[in-house]
């Protein structure tokens, strides 16, 4: 939201492996540590820098994987979000490709969330169950939400992360497939300098990266009705449901820096945020009692009579990139007060800086209602 929230959507899209970069690096077995207790700073601003030819050494005795002689990578899934972080399943493993370009990146974390549940595991940093440092693979341990974490190895002793380092640039990590137990996970990661403090992070919002095995070609968007559209600006919106979510779709030219989804669950516009007044967007007949933004669903709150915005839910939230840029919304109707099987949507997009604000429907019309099927 633009007074609390800074927007990241989550993006996916099947690109070629070749975009996972090799490089060097050292062998060996790791070390176990029995236990680390960090709490990690919020990440600071990504400044630009030019690329020097430093020294970054991430751990000596981490064992180097050579991507290209992977023989699982021709049947893989992969995952962008287009902020430098791809994700990539096979059948035997799971690969983690981070593109920072820092020269100041001593330290490279992936945090992972195995059941993409904020509410489990450890909580500051969305839920994650397992944190990779410099190569290494911790299990957190739920100590009363403190950053606890037990180092892992398999049973012969040898690390269960295998690394991959491309000098100021990139940091992979190939972890056992064995270790997740859904195929749906989520993962962000961040670069941190010898302060521990992050420079980096991705997804820059400091939100997380959906991964799943579900392709463009699932959507089946052509099957879908048109809710609303801009053709002059190449927008279109398009809703369905199920028994169990609501799915929004928004396809565009271009994927927008802020992206922020309206729901009116009672087609009332003197209830939730209320626009009709407001000059810089209004939308007639329409109260706002919903948004989505930065990968989370949050509730107006109706008794402040400002913009307030309470009880974040996680929602799965991903990108495609085609020949239209796809936005993909699951919202679990449990999430939603529904006062009836009607509601109605709108979104606006903008730019960095706020800027270039482009609404659907436009400002001054009335969002339709969508009759929910399910």
């Amino acid at each position: 939201m633009k007074k609390k929230i800074y927007i990241s959507i989550f993006m996916v899209s099947a690109l070629s492996i070749s975009t996972f970069l090799s490089g060097c690096g050292s062998s060996g077995s790791g070390k176990k540590v029995d236990e680390i207790k960090k709490v990690q700073p919020t990440p600071a601003k990504k400044e630009e820098q030019p690329i020097q030819s430093v020294e970054v050494i991430r751990d000596n005795d981490k064992i180097e994987f050579n991507i290209t002689d992977d023989l699982d990578y021709p049947n893989a899934i992969i995952v962008d979000n287009h902020e430098g972080l791809k994700i990539a399943k096979t059948k035997n493993y799971v690969y983690l490709t981070f593109t920072h370009n820092s020269v100041n990146a001593q330290n490279i974390q992936f945090f992972i969330d195995l059941d993409s549940d904020s509410k489990t595991g450890y909580k500051s940093e969305g839920g994650a169950e397992y944190k990779i440092e410099n190569g290494q693979l911790h299990i957190f341990a739920d100590n009363n939400g403190t950053d606890s974490w037990e180092a892992y190895l398999e049973k012969d002793g040898e690390d269960s992360v295998k690394v991959n380092t491309v000098l100021n640039k990139s940091d992979s990590v190939r972890i056992a497939g064995s270790l997740f137990e859904k195929d749906q996970f989520s993962v962000n990661a961040q670069a941190l300098d010898t302060n521990w403090t992050a420079q980096i992070s991705s997804p820059r919002s400091q939100s997380k990266t959906f991964f799943s095995n579900s392709t463009i070609n699932d959507l089946n968007l052509t099957n879908i009705e048109t809710y609303a559209e801009d053709i002059n600006n190449s927008l279109e919106l398009k809703i369905s449901d199920d028994e169990n979510f609501i799915k929004i779709y928004l396809l565009q030219n271009n994927f927008r820096d802020h992206m922020q989804f309206y729901i009116d669950i009672d087609n009332n516009a003197e209830t939730g945020e209320r626009f009709d007044g407001n000059a810089t967007n209004k939308w007639v007949g329409f109260g706002a009692d919903y948004m989505i933004e930065q990968g989370k669903l949050v509730e107006y709150n109706d008794t402040s009579g400002a913009w307030d915005w309470d009880n974040p839910k996680d929602i799965i939230s991903q990108q495609w990139k085609e020949d239209q840029k796809i936005v993909s919304l699951q919202i679990n109707k449990e999430y939603l007060n529904l006062k009836s099987n009607r509601l109605s949507v709108a979104v606006e997009l903008s730019d960095k800086d706020w800027s270039n604000t482009l609404f659907l429907p436009k400002v001054e019309e009335t969002p339709q209602e969508y009759i929910l099927s399910n």
